[in-house]
């Protein structure tokens, strides 16, 4: 009996087993596990790089600054009189981002930030370089308080102006650079201020006065608790208790604390707004340690740690800061790296075998 199909013999239709299909998913698998963390890492790499971008046009704007105020440095957290009496000799009334025909003053102006403004063409992204948190901000509240007939307005601590002063990228070594009201300088209401038992001023008032300019620290990546959790400018937002370390933590704080004691500015500004002309020698102590907890002992960045575990640096670039240097440039610095006193202080040295780290003062000339 003859076959009933006579044409060629149909093609056997082949198939994946179960065997081979397990085995291109575990593949695939594979590759994803090793290709999310690559991926992950190119976009931390990459906000890394926009980081030390932004840093040297920070600096650049710092020490333009610097040459237009004939070498003095820019204070972290200014003198009250100075941002505050409107016929003040060392006055600090930078021009308002919003409307360049006024000025700022009162709280607004009580950190370094938006002094430097102007030098950055007034585009305030320069100040906050994390898109996310600079967009948040930007839902903030823009009109001023305060206003005063010849031009002056301050704004709230809940406005998007308030957000960016208090929250720029980097810290300044504002308490050992610069000078903070809050940390004792200023004393006797000029920009040099008084002596401490350094022998001369404890915090850079000069630009040329720098040993090391490649070694001092003048900014570095920071973080805190957000400005709105205080309601208000919670004493230029220094203090190492709420809302600094509570609430929403954003990258990015006005200021960064040394690893070893400083010079508490308690008796600077009580009785303010005039605080004490001249005081008594004695009264320049060294304060409590800049960093509290663990980070007195551990150099592993734990971002789970309140800000001012580190003194509010931020390791946010692989457990790194992005540092800005005196002599301008910028390289990313470790914990470990940021304990050694002489990269915050102009006055700290060794003394025979006390290491760096240790907080000793050199005598000024």
């Amino acid at each position: 009996m003859k076959p009933l199909w006579n044409g060629p013999s149909r093609p056997r239709r082949s198939a994946f087993t179960l065997i081979e299909l397990l085995v291109v998913i575990a593949i695939i698998a594979l590759l994803i596990g090793i290709l999310l963390p690559a991926l992950g890492n190119a976009r931390k790499n990459a906000k890394m790089l926009a980081e030390q971008a932004g840093l040297k046009q920070m600096m650049t704007a710092y020490y333009t600054y610097c040459a237009d105020s004939k070498d003095q440095t820019l204070p972290a957290a200014p003198h009250w009189n100075w941002n505050h009496a409107e016929g003040a000799r060392y006055a600090m009334f930078p021009a308002d981002p919003f409307d360049k025909t006024g000025k700022l003053w009162h709280s607004i102006t009580k950190v370094w930030t938006l002094q430097l403004a102007g030098y950055l063409d007034y585009s305030l992204e320069g100040f906050q370089v994390d898109k996310a948190t600079f967009s948040e901000f930007r839902t903030r509240p823009t009109t001023p308080t305060n206003l005063n007939p010849n031009g002056y307005r301050d704004y709230p601590s809940n406005s998007f102006l308030a957000a960016v002063a208090w929250h720029p990228s980097w810290g300044l070594n504002g308490i050992l650079f610069g000078g903070s009201y809050r940390h004792g300088a200023f004393w006797s209401g000029r920009p040099g201020g008084n002596y401490s038992q350094a022998g001369g001023d404890f915090y850079v008032t000069n630009l040329s006065k720098i040993k090391r300019p490649d070694h001092l620290l003048v900014y570095a990546s920071s973080r805190a608790g957000d400005i709105i959790g205080g309601g208000s400018y919670w004493n230029y937002g220094d203090t190492d208790t709420a809302p600094p370390n509570t609430g929403t933590i954003r990258p990015g704080h006005w200021l960064v604390q040394p690893p070893k004691a400083m010079p508490s500015g308690s008796s600077a500004w009580s009785g303010a707004p005039n605080p004490p002309i001249n005081p008594p020698p004695g009264n320049y102590t060294l304060g409590p340690v800049g960093w509290s907890g663990i980070g007195q002992t551990s150099d592993h960045f734990d971002a789970k740690q309140v800000p001012s575990t580190w003194g509010y640096l931020d390791g946010r670039n692989f457990g790194k800061m992005v540092s800005g240097q005196a002599d301008g440039h910028v390289k990313m610095l470790r914990l470990d790296q940021l304990r050694d006193m002489t990269r915050w202080s102009n006055h700290a040295r060794k003394v025979g075998n006390v290491p760096a780290s240790d907080w000793v003062f050199e005598r000024a000339p």
